[in-house]
């Protein structure tokens, strides 16, 4: 055999190689695409759903962090809210502190008089001092039992309609995170199962830091609650300053928050995080 005949065979042989490694890379790539990472929107949303489904199913979470109201004035929050909407907790505006309780349908607040300066009261008008006072829901431009129950949080994880970001992983309550973002509001998910919500943000507006708490702490804060509504008896109205609480309100009150605490708690709780 010739060189020249060589050389054809070969240089035949090569283009062969090079043909059949060429189909083997295009036969590979739908596998290999098929077995690609999602992308980070998709597992963004994917995030989202979970850690939703997980609030829905939470026993109570406690918050703690700040707002601002309509004022742009910020407002310190601590506040521990049942799956029933039950809250209780303080706020803090100007290092001006208060407790209330919101019960769903009635809310009360109890501080010294300067803070209900704060709120066009007279600080020497002795009403005010140290006794429930019953406001309106949004009195401080949050209705605590429509937006912090956790099923109803639950509600604002919805990732449809949505373009969602995913930061890089952080740690929020000792626990690894990784923040998904619409834009507007920030959600930190744990990286662990179950996923859970352990952090929202809404720019210079909103930051809160959820504690997730067992069964055993709801009925913690029922029984408490229970107590503080035996004193409502004293409650008046912040605007009238009459009595707003009878002693029908207050039966109907305590039974209802025995019977919350009597109750199962929510179907397939997530275990909470300390």
């Amino acid at each position: 055999m010739g060189a020249s005949t060589s050389k054809t065979i070969i240089g035949v042989a090569v283009v062969a190689l090079l043909a059949g490694a060429g189909a083997a890379v295009l036969l590979t790539r739908p596998d290999a695409t098929k077995d690609a990472a999602p992308d980070q929107a998709s597992l963004a949303a994917t995030e989202l759903r979970e850690a939703s489904g997980a609030l829905i199913s939470a026993p109570a979470v406690q918050y703690a962090g700040w707002y601002t109201d309509d004022d742009g004035e910020q407002i310190v929050l601590n506040a521990r809210v049942t799956a029933d909407g039950t809250t209780s907790g303080h706020i803090a505006v100007r290092r001006l502190t208060a407790t209330f309780l919101d019960l769903g349908d009635r809310t009360f607040a109890k501080s010294e008089g300067v803070f209900w300066k704060l709120y066009g009261h007279e600080s020497d008008d002795r009403t005010y001092w140290n006794r429930w006072i019953s406001v309106p829901p949004e009195f401080f431009d949050r209705d605590f039992d429509n937006t912090l129950t956790p099923a109803r949080l639950a509600g604002t994880l919805d990732p449809v309609g949505r373009t969602l970001t995913r930061g890089p992983e952080t740690i929020v309550n000792n626990e690894k995170a990784v923040p998904v973002s619409d834009g507007t509001l920030t959600w930190f998910i744990t990286t662990s199962q179950p996923r859970r919500l352990v952090k929202l943000t809404e720019g210079d507006n909103l930051e809160l830091t959820l504690t997730w708490l067992t069964d055993a702490e709801r009925v913690t804060l029922l029984t408490e609650a229970k107590k503080d509504v035996a004193g409502l008896r004293t409650a008046v109205d912040v605007d009238t300053t009459k009595r707003s609480v009878s002693a029908a309100d207050v039966k109907k009150l305590t039974e209802k928050l025995s019977s919350a605490a009597a109750g199962s708690p929510p179907a397939g709780q997530p275990a909470p995080s300390k």
